[in-house]
């Protein structure tokens, strides 16, 4: 599988938007962590497949008939995000 981040601050460090990615073979799944421009606010993420729909055209992510390939992919992607926790302290630059 392939693990994504996009992780945008402000000036003051202030989340403006985070999601997380995970792709395998046939699907592509993001998790709306925190607001980004382009979602609505009621979005919680995004699922393809991208075997049927490589333009990801028609989001599945709340469709019933993908329960078990979206908890699959959740999980997977928890998983990536627990190994990849950055250990050091925290940044105190403004970027």
């Amino acid at each position: 599988s392939v693990y994504s981040e996009y992780y945008k601050t402000n000036n003051a460090g202030e989340v403006q938007a985070l999601c997380t990615m995970i792709r395998e073979e046939n699907y592509k799944l993001t998790k709306i962590h925190a607001l980004a421009p382009r979602y609505p606010r009621d979005c919680k993420g995004e699922l393809y497949d991208l075997s049927a729909d490589p333009g990801e055209h028609r989001n599945l992510y709340n469709d019933p008939a993908y329960a078990e390939v979206k908890l699959h992919l959740l999980e997977t992607l928890s998983d990536r995000e627990a190994l990849t926790v950055d250990p050091l302290p925290l940044a105190i630059s403004p970027w």
